[in-house]
């Protein structure tokens, strides 16, 4: 068998075949995006543009991909912004 001496080296070298250990990240958590069918008319709406659209704002019916917030503040403190117009 061609494979034995690697394995033996490997073996002898102290190399094992482990799977990997993740390492716990301390990355923010990517939010799902919602169709506007599935979240029941939240108070604020935060566009793929990153735009916060309240409730009764011109925009807030047109934006149909976006992620609920139950507050302006949240969707600001996300990285949201508030839109020019």
């Amino acid at each position: 068998m061609k494979l034995f001496p690697f394995l033996a080296i490997f073996l002898l070298l102290g190399i094992t075949f482990q799977q990997p250990v993740l390492a716990k990240v301390s990355t923010p958590v990517v939010k799902k995006v919602v169709m506007a069918k599935s979240a029941a008319n939240p108070a604020v709406k935060k566009s793929v543009n990153s735009l916060c659209h309240v409730k009764g704002t011109k925009y807030y019916n047109q934006t149909k991909k976006f992620v609920a917030y139950v507050n302006i503040a949240a969707c600001l403190k996300s990285g949201g912004k508030l839109p020019k117009k």
